[in-house]
Formats: C-alpha cells, sequence, structure tokens
C-alpha cells in the first residue's frame, strides 16, 4: 500500500509541471521543437495595485515613477527563481513586469519543462500570430495644412498613410 501511494505521489509530482505547459504548445515543440513562450506568474500584478491605492503623490510624475517601480519591483521578486534558473542555463529573455510574465523566443521543450516545475509558475503558453484577412479602410485620413499642430509631421503621420498595403485607419484616445 505504501509503494502503491509512493507512487502516486512521484508521478503526481513529475505530471504537475506538465500541466502547466499549455496544450497548444506542447504540439509546437513536437512539431517545430522551439517556441516562443510567455511564462506567466502564480501571483498576478493585482497584489501590488491594493499597496498602491491607499497612497498620495505630489505630482504626476511621482506617481507614475511609483506605479512602475512597484510593479517592476514585483515582477523581479515573484520572477526571481524563474529568471535564475534561465540565467544558469543562458537563455535570453525579456521581462513584462506590467503583466508579470516572461516571454522567451525560441524556448526548448526542455526549458520550458524546466521552468514548469518552479512552483509560482501558473502556466506556460505560446505566443502566436493571429493572421487577419487584409483591410482596406474606405476612410481616407484627412490632412490639415497645419498638420504640425497636430504633431503628424513630427512623426511622419502622412508618409505613414502612403505605405502600400499598411492599415490607414487609425484609433486614438485623444
Amino acid at each position: 500500500m505504501k509503494i502503491v501511494l509512493l507512487l502516486l505521489v512521484i508521478g503526481a509530482a513529475f505530471a504537475l509541471p506538465q500541466n502547466k505547459i499549455n496544450s497548444n504548445l506542447a504540439a509546437s515543440f513536437k512539431k517545430n521543437g522551439v517556441a516562443n513562450i510567455f511564462v506567466s506568474m502564480r501571483e498576478q500584478i493585482s497584489v501590488p495595485f491594493a499597496s498602491l491605492k491607499s497612497k498620495s503623490y505630489t505630482s504626476r510624475d511621482e506617481q507614475l515613477n511609483t506605479v512602475s517601480q512597484t510593479f517592476m519591483d514585483y515582477a523581479a521578486s515573484s520572477q526571481k527563481a524563474v529568471r535564475d534558473l534561465l540565467d544558469s542555463m543562458k537563455v535570453s529573455y525579456t521581462v513584462l513586469w506590467i503583466t508579470n510574465q516572461i516571454y522567451i523566443s525560441n524556448a526548448t521543450e526542455q526549458i520550458a519543462k524546466a521552468v514548469a516545475a518552479i512552483e509560482n509558475v501558473r502556466e506556460i503558453s505560446e505566443d502566436f500570430l493571429l493572421p487577419l484577412d487584409n483591410f482596406e479602410s474606405e476612410i481616407e485620413p484627412e490632412v490639415a495644412e497645419e498638420s504640425s499642430a497636430w504633431g503628424l509631421d513630427a512623426i511622419e503621420a502622412p508618409a505613414a498613410w502612403e505605405l502600400p498595403g499598411k492599415l490607414k485607419l487609425f484609433l486614438t484616445d485623444y
């Protein structure tokens, strides 16, 4: 009876990291050998939000700096084990502190399994491109005579509008 229980515990320990690897990603590893992956941490970004709500700030700059530094520190803390592992394996990665994720280009299945074995990793999923149909807007941008008043010349908007095959409809919050 003890041997069966021990085998179940060992089997669960080995199966657990695999469950963190998205099934589409596992299929990509089998097909391509490598994949671009996102490592999502168990600690969510809602945690640092709670600590920031009660603070008061003397300026907008102070608030922005405090918020970004808090998120960067939180990501550094919660991602430490993964970063240390990747550094020891000499794997390059990009830290996405705003979402508390790590992006790894051309990761192997071995790398993904090693990362999945870390306790505070929630999920490992594949980065993928979603192809869209070609879209040509019938709306042509209107360029005012004084386009530099809106900063359009500074960002070279008129030149961008003339590029072939590019999306010509831009939406902004402003």
